[in-house]
């Protein structure tokens, strides 16, 4: 299976709710790498990698967020896998 990377940012009600924290656990369930984090403008920024279906699940995952979040767009970009990661982690 091809290993395939997403670049997403989560616009809406997603900062201040928990949202890096459903991404990272939301990924690590699904066996994928990567990393989430805070933008100034509010949203929050992603990227993940691993195999089609998972970051497919995580797409679907991410339209929801967790309880407290209201999410109003997410935009997906694919772009190149990369070599040296090894975990899904917060940046801050």
């Amino acid at each position: 299976m091809a290993v395939q990377r997403i670049h997403v940012v989560v616009a809406g009600r997603v900062q201040g709710v928990g949202y890096r924290y459903f991404c990272q656990v939301t990924a690590q369930e699904l066996g994928l790498i990567g990393w989430a984090r805070n933008r100034a403008d509010g949203s929050v920024e992603l990227e993940a990698q691993g195999v089609a279906a998972a970051l497919s699940t995580l797409q679907q995952q991410l339209s929801d967020g967790p309880p407290m979040a209201r999410v109003n767009r997410v935009d997906v970009e694919t772009i190149e896998p990369l070599p040296d990661e090894t975990q899904f982690r917060i940046r801050y």
